[in-house]
């Protein structure tokens, strides 16, 4: 493996956390648009949803359970303001594959082996780096030098703690950016 370290390009820029879902309840069933996300994608189709015409589908009768879903995968349903942070994810302890999926987002992929690692919304490169080439033909992998770690902002704080408790190794929480808690003034 190439041992040259490779800067990443410019990550795309940040969409707020909220605006990513929308939930709607429709008298024919229950539609979502959400972002690609693997964890979603298995508790849709354990509800039974069907993915057509760029949304999931759901019956009228799943709508608690599919908004649970959403919160679960997401932090949120699109229609409320959960509390937001920023986060920090150690790639040394993640298992590399060509994408890493975490916090309710794709934070890094790359594309082909010879390709370079391009960064998800709102993520940055504090430390480490990638790199110049990763896996081989048909199986791209990351390849994060061991110290790598990314920032991850506009992350609702519910999965960032989630993620924390799971992944101590891994995720920890940096900041708490937007909190929607009132403290009575004393």
């Amino acid at each position: 493996m190439d041992q040259q370290a490779v800067s990443c390009p410019s990550p795309r820029p940040a969409a707020p956390a909220s605006g990513d879902v929308r939930v709607l309840t429709r008298t024919t069933g229950i539609e979502v648009w959400c972002p690609h996300y693997p964890g979603f994608i298995e508790r849709a189709m354990v509800l039974g949803g069907a993915f057509a015409n760029g949304r999931w589908h759901f019956a009228v009768g799943m709508v608690e359970r599919v908004r649970d879903a959403c919160v679960r995968s997401f932090g949120t349903t699109g229609d409320d303001a959960p509390d937001l942070c920023i986060a920090r994810v150690h790639l040394g302890a993640v298992q590399d594959r060509g994408s890493l999926f975490l916090l309710g987002r794709e934070l890094a992929r790359r594309a082909g082996p010879k390709h370079h690692v391009q960064l998800g919304p709102g993520v940055t490169l504090v430390e480490g780096g990638f790199y110049r080439t990763g896996g081989g033909l048909g199986r791209p992998r990351l390849a994060p030098f061991a110290n790598t770690i990314l920032e991850v902002r506009d992350v609702p704080l519910v999965l960032a703690v989630e993620a924390e408790r799971v992944l101590p190794d891994v995720v920890a929480v940096v900041e708490v950016t937007r909190s929607t808690v009132c403290h009575d003034a004393e």
